[in-house]
Formats: structure tokens, sequence, C-alpha cells
């Protein structure tokens, strides 16, 4: 149950999640595991639903008469894109824009949505597998004793 609850929250919240699976007493690797497969479920559920919310979120801008926030941050997400390329999108953007904010803008930036979902499993699988390591070694040096 504890891991089911970790990968709906990976789903919802993305890499961040993996201090929550410590917090559980999840092992290292169960941790790692089930906050990749739940991040990358909300971003599966995210890259389907793009090009409906980009349309729906670049509409209401326009009637408003002001410039869509997905293109104002496709325009921060330009220069990592020029830099780094597509995998450069993948291992910033998790921690620049977020998990969800990455998989929107990929899409927007012209970016197919199977080379933003591979790239940002390999993104996610980074970062998770840093803050694992990170998050436990600070509850071993910080932990409650039990």
């Amino acid at each position: 149950m504890r891991v089911l609850s970790l990968v709906v929250v990976a789903a919802i919240l993305g890499v961040p999640s993996v201090f929550y699976g410590d917090a559980l007493g999840l092992s290292i690797s169960t941790t790692f595991f089930a906050t990749v497969v739940g991040a990358m479920a909300g971003v599966t559920a995210n890259l389907f639903a793009s090009e409906w919310m980009l349309a729906r979120l670049r509409a209401r801008a326009e009637r408003k008469g002001k410039t869509s926030n997905v293109d104002l941050l496709g325009d921060r997400a330009a220069p990592i894109l020029e830099r780094g390329g597509i995998v450069g999108i993948g291992l910033l953007g998790p921690i620049v824009l977020g998990t969800f904010g990455t998989a929107l803008v990929g899409p927007a930036l012209g970016i197919s949505r199977r080379r933003i979902f591979v790239a940002l499993l390999l993104g996610i699988s980074f970062w998770c597998a840093v803050l694992a390591v990170v998050s436990d070694l600070l509850v071993r040096i910080y932990g409650v004793p039990s």
C-alpha cells in the first residue's frame, strides 16, 4: 500500500516524491523505481493532453490579448534546447521547469512526444537516483533513532 501511495504521489508531484518514499520507510531501490514509474505515468498523461492544453491556454491568452504562459515558459526553455539539445531538456527540464512543465513545453517547442518522453525518462531517472541517494544519506545521518 505504501508503494502504491508513492506511485500516486509521484504521478502528481513528480521527482520530489523521492523524499516521500524515504519518509515512508521504503528501501532506496523501491523508492527509486516507484517514483520513476509514478512520475512517468504523470508525464504520459500530460503528453497525451498536451495538444489540448496548449490550444486552450493559447486561446485563453489570445482572448485576453496577452502572450500565453506556455509560450513564455517555452522562451525560457529555448536556450536549454539550443545548448543541450533534447538531452539537455531531459536532464535540466525536471529541475528548471518541473516534470510536467517540461512535458508541456516540449511539444510547444516542436519536439515530438516520443523524443520528449525518452528524454524525460532519462532525466527523471537521473534525478530520482540522485535524490534517493541524498535522501537516504540524510536520513542515515540525521534520522530519528528507532
